[in-house]
């Protein structure tokens, strides 16, 4: 789980601007139905998936904002990730995020 949690976290590190308040496993469920899904049309197919929410304040500055196709200072929450990877010793691939 640390490992999916630090890949969330490198990609929002590129995100100038935003401001990450709460990241938050958000269950097997969630992780198994997804997967599931995925793998009825996904190339390639994986073996587990992870989910995670998370809330964040957008950028005030307009620009960073609209680089990222968010509103101008906003809180965003719900915004959901999905990772996947075959094996427990494989690292964790950022499939998808957006808000759910």
């Amino acid at each position: 789980m640390d490992s999916a949690i630090e890949t969330i976290k490198s990609e929002f590190a590129t995100w100038d601007g935003c401001v990450l308040h709460s990241l938050t496993f958000y269950g097997d469920a969630a992780g198994n139905e997804y997967l599931e899904g995925y793998n009825t049309w996904g190339d390639p197919t994986y073996e587990e998936c992870i989910v995670f929410t998370s809330s964040f304040h957008s950028p005030v500055d307009t620009e960073s904002a609209l680089d990222h196709a968010f509103y101008e200072d906003w809180e965003y929450t719900g915004w959901q990730w999905y990772l996947m990877r075959n094996d427990a010793g494989d690292p964790w691939t950022l499939i998808t995020w957006g808000q759910g």
